[in-house]
């Protein structure tokens, strides 16, 4: 928790930065009164940037759970690049709309992002069917945090020479920015999937397959990568889980030869066009996607080993060595 409440309270203090630079760029730093213009701006970098919010949910909303700590790493980065060019607006005033609007869209991203993937966090947390009262106290938590860091940022944006256009805002926002990114990565890393997602399944069934043992949810959780690509996301032949049919066979051929190797299967892949394609039935379970999965990497080992054999008979060994 104590990583969470620094990031929090470092996030919530920024808020008063950006807020008071973007008051400023709409002219209520000079104006008695809010004027008609500022008040339209103001409306429409908000629903500027919640339609943006909306086209990104609607492409990559099912992507989030797979990735939960890398995407709430990315999250935080994005919240951090709203704020900053929040705190920009002031010397732009003519391009208020846009900077504020795009500004809007990162922060609501990663709102989106962070929430989805507390969410599954908090779940993983719930080890008694407890979901409600673990997000209701991180939820606590979280006010709290919002609350502590919103006067922490009060009392330094009251500093003297601390103004919307000064240095040492600049100065003062980078340090809490880097803390509020530093305590997020710390806080990730103490978080222990019991369950496996892509680059944790990489790493189980790679240990296994090198030493022939299965590695504990610690061990796994401490070597996945939060900042850096996995290299399960860039090693050659790429695995893609849940391909359709006609981007994974090119001919009925092999399509039949394909069903006759996996016949009694749930799945079946292929190897085509520099890609794994794994194919799943509309009825594969979890243990059918796991063994899918694990097919499909010693798949790529053997083609990266580079054995002798056909294609086919490379399928067949590493379906054998799956279902031994």
């Amino acid at each position: 928790f104590s990583w969470v409440a620094f990031q929090s309270v470092c996030g919530s203090a920024t808020y008063v930065f950006s807020s008071k630079a973007l008051l400023v760029a709409v002219g209520l730093g000079t104006l008695p009164a809010i004027t008609a213009s500022g008040a339209i701006s103001w409306i429409l970098k908000d629903g500027f940037g919640s339609l943006g919010i909306m086209l990104f949910a609607s492409k990559f909303g099912t992507k989030f759970d797979n990735d939960a700590k890398r995407n709430k790493w990315r999250a935080d980065i994005l919240h951090n690049m709203g704020v900053t060019l929040e705190l920009m607006t002031p010397f732009f005033p003519k391009a208020f709309l846009l900077t504020a609007s795009v500004a809007n869209v990162l922060k609501g991203i990663a709102g989106l992002a962070g929430g989805a993937t507390k969410a599954s966090i908090n779940k993983n947390f719930a080890l008694n069917n407890n979901l409600g009262d673990i997000t209701a106290k991180a939820q606590t938590q979280g006010i709290a945090c919002y609350l502590v860091g919103m006067s922490l940022g009060i009392g330094l944006s009251l500093i003297p020479g601390n103004t919307t256009d000064s240095l040492s805002t600049f100065v003062t926002f980078g340090v809490l920015a880097s803390i509020h990114l530093f305590a997020s990565y710390k806080a990730l890393n103490h978080v222990v999937f019991t369950a496996l997602n892509t680059q944790r399944a990489a790493q189980t069934i790679q240990e296994f397959i090198q030493n022939e043992k299965v590695s504990d949810p610690k061990s796994v959780n401490a070597e996945e990568k939060i900042i850096r690509t996995p290299q399960c996301f860039v090693a050659d032949p790429q695995i893609t889980l849940g391909s359709s049919i006609g981007v994974s066979v090119s001919d009925t051929k092999t399509l039949q030869n394909l069903v006759s190797v996996f016949s009694d299967k749930n799945y079946f892949l292929n190897h085509h066009n520099g890609k794994i394609h794994v194919v799943l039935r509309e009825n594969a379970d979890a243990l059918d996607i796991l063994k899918a999965y694990f097919n499909a990497y010693y798949l790529r080992v053997s083609i990266q080993s580079k054995k002798d054999g056909s294609e086919k008979n490379l399928m067949e060994e590493s379906l054998n060595y799956t279902e031994e």
